[in-house]
């Protein structure tokens, strides 16, 4: 059994629009670039779902390009947020190893 085209076009169009309202309605950059990231998905959910209904190799090769440019994103996002964290002279390794209530010096 096969799903039509417009199951997967109702899928992506409902990825672009969550990711354009999280872009547009978010201030946190993380928040920003998840927003970017899901509507990259239904880039590349379009491109596999044209590959699939016109048999063409040219659509999944787009989607693997596109996926890598997500990843590309997504690295570059977390080396922002760790240079971000590290930048700002505060220690959060300590934080997040220590146990909350285990009464030692803070």
């Amino acid at each position: 059994m096969s799903l039509p085209i417009t199951h997967f076009l109702y899928l992506a169009f409902a990825l672009l629009a969550i990711g354009l309202a999280g872009v547009l309605l978010r201030r946190s950059l993380l928040a920003v670039l998840a927003g970017l990231q899901l509507m990259l998905a239904a880039a590349v959910l379009l491109a596999a779902a044209y590959a699939r209904h016109h048999g063409d190799a040219g659509g999944q090769v787009l989607a693997l390009m596109l996926a890598l440019v997500g990843l590309l994103e997504l690295a570059l996002a977390a080396a922002l947020v760790v240079r971000a964290q590290t930048g700002s002279g505060h220690d959060w390794l300590s934080d997040w190893t220590r146990t909350p209530g285990a009464g030692g010096p803070r």
